[in-house]
């Protein structure tokens, strides 16, 4: 619980540092600047997406044919993919004698990138066909389970195709 506590004032702290106004439990979602203020009137989220390290900004929409098409301001959300997968503390690490893996990503040449993404390609449609035969546009799918066969497949491709080494950390 306190660890969930110190995450939110984390990520409050830094919108505030960001000269963000923060309003939970307000009467809408309205967004404060230095010239105003705006209402968000949608906000896109995949609820089952892990989001450790989200932090999110509010822009101006941008102009079409130099024309401001709306009014409205952009939600544009990053999230920070490093820290969705699993991290141990070092002294778990060096106590178990676990390893982690290290792509040599400076030993390649194209024909290895190429297998890689062949690699990739292949393992994301075996994925799909065996998990969502029915599909017949990946726009069907949700962001997270997009996500989870493609992080699957990069994973996989790279253990297969990719230089690697274990270090026992």
């Amino acid at each position: 619980r306190d660890a969930i506590f110190a995450q939110l004032n984390l990520w409050l702290d830094k919108a505030r540092s960001n000269n963000y106004h923060v309003i939970i439990l307000g009467p809408s979602p309205t967004f404060y600047h230095q010239n105003g203020s705006s209402r968000l009137d949608y906000i896109w989220s995949s609820p089952g997406f892990p989001a450790p390290g989200l932090f999110s900004q509010v822009e101006t929409c941008p102009k079409l044919n130099d024309n401001q098409f709306t009014d409205h301001r952009v939600l544009i959300t990053a999230f920070d993919f490093s820290s969705c997968f699993a991290t141990l503390a070092k002294t778990r690490l060096k106590q178990k004698s676990e390893q982690r893996t290290i792509f040599l990503y400076k030993n390649l040449n194209e024909d290895i990138w190429d297998k890689f993404s062949n690699e990739v390609n292949s393992r994301l449609e075996l994925y799909l066909a065996t998990h969502y035969p029915s599909i017949s546009s990946l726009l069907a799918l949700s962001l997270d389970k997009l996500w989870h066969a493609l992080k699957r497949s990069i994973l996989g491709g790279a253990i297969d195709s990719l230089p690697f080494q274990h270090i026992i950390v």
